[in-house]
């Protein structure tokens, strides 16, 4: 159980020691593109993005999970009438229909339109 551990710690260690490197390289080869007025102009607007993207999909995950348990319970309750399409913008669905697995549905259960 050690050993699981210890191999676990030492691939996130890698990973983590690789993607530092290579943050590292990408700001060395952004700097010398942009130069000295343009990486003080990224970082002047980096910590500003991040807040916007953070605050945008702040909650994404759970929302999303929240309303597959729903159409879960509601399709185990017998009501194929579900709010589905109320939820979910029209992209979904449609990647609904190419993976099955993000509407919870079988391959052999479900109806393609023509």
């Amino acid at each position: 159980m050690t050993n699981i551990y210890l191999k676990n710690a030492a691939i996130l260690t890698a990973a983590s020691l690789v993607l530092r490197a290579a943050g590292m390289g990408l700001r060395v080869l952004l700097a010398a593109h942009l130069g000295s007025e343009g990486m003080g102009l990224y970082q002047l607007v980096l910590p500003i993005y991040a807040l916007a993207w953070s605050i945008t999909s702040a909650g994404f995950t759970t929302t999303i999970s929240h309303l597959a348990a729903q159409e879960y319970i509601r399709g185990q309750n017998g009501n194929k009438s579900s709010g589905y399409g109320r939820f979910v913008p029209a992209p979904a669905k449609r990647q609904g229909r190419v993976f099955p697995v993000c509407r919870g549905r079988s391959r052999e259960s479900r109806s393609l339109p023509p």
